[in-house]
């Protein structure tokens, strides 16, 4: 049911956000002033990512609807780029590589849901590439920006699967990642494709622009 699904997604989402805000309460005890500002920032959007899945799962109960509208604009470099922090202070270890420069520009989702979907996708390809690196590239298209998620894999997988609920679980992992990623990329009016070869996955994702003067 729809309900049951947004009940493991938050599982899921709720766990990294813990995962990212208990190492950011470590860092800030030993940080420089002028890094704690920047781990200030990250706890602001952690908490009010967590408050939004807070505020869907009550609107859910509320009404029953299985599709929770999203109105939002976030400029997709500055998101990125905090989801890519994030990723560094979760993970010891663990890089991400730009062969080109973002894409500047706003797109037609929220800044929690976008900040959702680049963890998401960040973590996913560190977490499967055997030498924890993930390359990013973006471009300017008229109406959406388009970035490109890759990495390498450790074992082959059929592009199919990846999106598929369970199909790519890690051990430690909820499985939830990618088939969420999927729908909040969706449900804002993007789409999300994969590639497999022997050795490398890629993401190729499409987000609609914001309109100009929001």
């Amino acid at each position: 049911s729809q309900q049951r699904d947004l009940i493991s997604r938050i599982n899921h989402d709720w766990k990294m956000a813990l995962q990212s805000l208990s190492h950011v309460g470590r860092q800030l005890t030993t940080k420089t002033p002028g890094m704690q500002q920047e781990l200030a920032q990250l706890v602001e959007y952690q908490s009010r990512f967590m408050y939004s899945q807070a505020c869907e799962v009550v609107d859910l109960a509320k009404e029953n609807t299985d599709v929770i509208p999203d109105d939002g604009r976030a400029d997709l470099a500055t998101i990125f780029q905090l989801a890519d922090k994030t990723i560094s202070f979760i993970r010891e270890t663990g890089r991400v590589e730009y062969e080109t420069p973002l894409a500047p520009g706003a797109v037609a989702i929220s800044e929690q849901k976008l900040f959702r979907i680049f963890l998401n996708l960040l973590s996913n390809g560190i977490s499967y590439s055997p030498d924890q690196r993930v390359f990013v590239s973006s471009s300017e298209e008229t109406e959406e920006i388009r970035i490109q998620i890759r990495n390498q894999t450790r074992r082959t997988i059929k592009a199919e699967e990846l999106f598929t609920r369970y199909g790519s679980r890690e051990p430690g992992g909820t499985g939830l990642g990618l088939y969420n990623t999927r729908s909040l990329i969706e449900t804002g009016g993007g789409t999300i494709e994969a590639r497999t070869t022997e050795t490398d996955v890629v993401f190729d994702i499409r987000l609609p622009r914001a309109p100009s003067g929001d």
